[in-house]
């Protein structure tokens, strides 16, 4: 009596041609169960997407130097994702080693300051940290700094490069003293 309840015959089109087909009631709402679990993982699927895209959103922010509870990079952050994401890439090999040391000496003077808070006593304290360097140093320096500012600059992160607003380190070497060479002594 039980398989009677459990299954009856509906007039369907067949491969065999009889036209008759048994429906297993048990079966379909196995098959009906096994459906609804599989659109479950379906939606645990759609999630998981969902967080990976959240995911890689949430490292080319911290990529570009954001952490998630700060409105800008700091300039170390940003100098790093400058460097690595558009500089480099154009650079020949020395440019290349000149461009990563002005990036460590940048970052020992103000990496850890946020970008949007660089002002013109900033720039200012930068160029005195760099008169200690050689002319060509400080030159070099500045310019990846500037460049850096800019790229910040066209990608909305700062409204105007605080490195245009300071003239820029001066390549003379007014300050290196060079001794005439001493004549011979006759005697």
């Amino acid at each position: 009596m039980a398989t009677h309840l459990a299954t009856h015959f509906t007039r369907r089109e067949t491969n065999d041609g009889n036209g008759w087909r048994r429906l297993d009631i048990q079966k379909r709402r196995w098959n009906l169960a096994r459906r609804n679990r599989h659109r479950a993982r379906q939606g645990h699927r759609a999630q998981a997407v969902a967080n990976a895209r959240l995911r890689m959103k949430l490292d080319a922010y911290v990529r570009k130097g954001f952490t998630p509870n700060s409105p800008s990079p700091r300039l170390m952050d940003w100098l790093e994702t400058w460097y690595h994401e558009r500089a480099e890439a154009n650079l020949r090999p020395n440019s290349r080693r000149s461009y990563e040391n002005a990036i460590v000496r940048l970052n020992k003077m103000a990496g850890a300051r946020r970008i949007n808070s660089l002002g013109h006593k900033d720039m200012a304290d930068i160029q005195d940290g760099l008169k200690c360097y050689s002319p060509k140093t400080a030159t070099i320096t500045w310019s990846v700094l500037k460049n850096a500012l800019e790229a910040a600059r066209d990608e909305n992160l700062i409204r105007r490069n605080p490195a245009k607003m300071v003239r820029p380190v001066s390549a003379s070497s007014s300050s290196l003293k060079v001794n005439p060479p001493s004549l011979p002594d006759d005697g």
